[in-house]
């Protein structure tokens, strides 16, 4: 799945024949857990944000949330399928969360309007990004709203992207300094222990048996795609850019057997969709639209 930059944001999926089709328009698409469904958010003609939800082939578009007074975006799966997470403002911004069918919708507590919502991987919990006086730290909460619990323990540091392994021995997450990314920090969370990789490190994407999170590295010659051992911090660069070019990879997408990395780069001249092995190998093109960007990939 992709999207499509134009006025309005298309969704578009790619089949495997590489041929496209789109199938509506909306933000921040998601593919549910079965892959029958996506989750996206739009403008309403009230001026507000929706989540919505529709089939693959973008049919049957449901509004999950239809509300008249609040702003809910940026939905999120739980891994079964049976719940959504969102940005959520309900007289303050915070993490909502609702059943896959619109109800029992709630609001779990007062964040932000940028959360990073991340699940657990058994869908027991919630990770995302809170606001602590000049901070950012990193909290779970259970997903029926109780336990709060402060996962970061430097108050004066300001954390983003969290996100935790299948299987939920570590936390992953990238510190800043003032607006920059300066480390990605990889925490286990039984014992508390945290190791740091220093560098311009955003995002995390776990491998299925937990033995690399891919991040996207800012270097001063551009971005490249990096992925990370949890126990020796090992860090192995997967773009490959030849001595003296520059040009900026970006926003991967894993398949769910980890074998292939779906990204952009603008290593052509404009921005395109490429693929490669999840090792850095069998680097290719796939696209010729500059405008279509964020590719997911089908559960």
């Amino acid at each position: 799945m992709l999207t499509r930059f134009s006025s309005p944001t298309k969704i578009v999926i790619m089949r495997a024949d590489l041929s496209m089709i789109e199938i509506g328009a909306g933000i921040d698409p998601q593919w549910s857990p079965d892959g029958m469904r996506v989750a996206y958010w739009a403008n309403t003609p009230g001026g507000l944000d929706d989540i919505f939800t529709m089939n693959i082939d973008g049919s049957d578009v449901r509004n999950m949330t239809n509300s008249a007074a609040d702003y809910e975006e940026r939905p999120i799966w739980s891994p079964d399928g049976s719940m959504i997470a969102f940005d959520a403002l309900v007289a303050r911004y915070g993490v909502g969360v609702m059943r896959s069918d619109g109800s029992d919708r709630r609001f779990l507590t007062v964040s932000q309007r940028y959360n990073y919502i991340s699940w657990y991987t058994d869908g027991s919990a919630i990770v995302f990004q809170k606001p602590v006086g000049k901070s950012r730290q990193i909290y779970r909460i259970n997903a029926d709203g109780s336990g709060e619990t402060a996962l970061t323990t430097d108050t004066t540091g300001r954390f983003y992207g969290a996100c935790v392994s299948p299987n939920r021995r570590y936390v992953s997450y990238s510190r800043y300094d003032s607006l920059y990314p300066v480390a990605m920090i990889i925490k286990e969370l039984d014992s508390g222990r945290e190791k740091e990789l220093a560098g311009g490190l955003i995002g995390g994407i776990w491998s299925p048996q937990s033995d690399w999170v891919y991040s996207t590295e800012l270097l001063g010659t551009g971005n490249i795609i990096v992925r990370i051992n949890p126990q020796t911090m090992m860090k192995q660069d997967l773009s490959q850019k030849p001595f003296g070019r520059a040009y900026n990879d970006g926003h991967s997408s894993l398949t769910r057997d980890g074998k292939w990395l779906a990204f952009y780069s603008n290593r052509s001249g404009v921005n395109l969709i490429y693929l490669m092995a999840s090792d850095g190998s069998r680097q290719q093109q796939i696209t010729t639209d500059p405008q279509l960007a964020n590719p997911l990939w089908k559960p």
